[in-house]
C-alpha cells in the first residue's frame, strides 16, 4: 500500500524539506505525510513508536515555523516555501 502512493509524492517535498533543514528521518516522515499515511502508518513504516513521530512532527513544525501539522503538510505537497526568509 505505502509504495503505491509513495510513487505519487510530490517532487516539491524533498525541497520544501532541504529548504527548511529536515533531517533524513524527518523528511521521510513528510513523504509518509504527504501522500496519506496517518501518524500511526508513519511509525509502522520508519519501525519506530508512535511518539517517536509526534515528536519529530513537532520539531518539523517548529523548524518550518507552521503552529499545525496540516498547514505544513499542504505546504509541502505545493511547494510553498514563502515562509523562507
Amino acid at each position: 500500500m505505502f509504495t503505491v502512493k509513495q510513487q505519487k509524492a510530490s517532487n516539491s517535498v524533498p525541497i520544501f524539506a532541504i529548504a527548511y533543514e529536515f533531517t533524513e528521518q524527518e523528511t521521510r516522515l513528510l513523504l509518509s505525510l504527504t501522500v496519506g499515511c496517518s501518524l500511526r502508518d508513519c511509525a509502522s513504516y520508519l519501525n519506530v513508536s508512535y511518539e517517536t513521530i509526534r515528536w519529530h512532527v513537532k520539531n518539523m513544525c517548529a523548524k518550518s515555523g507552521y503552529g499545525r501539522a496540516n498547514l505544513m503538510i499542504e505546504a509541502a505537497r505545493s511547494g510553498d516555501l514563502s515562509g523562507l526568509a
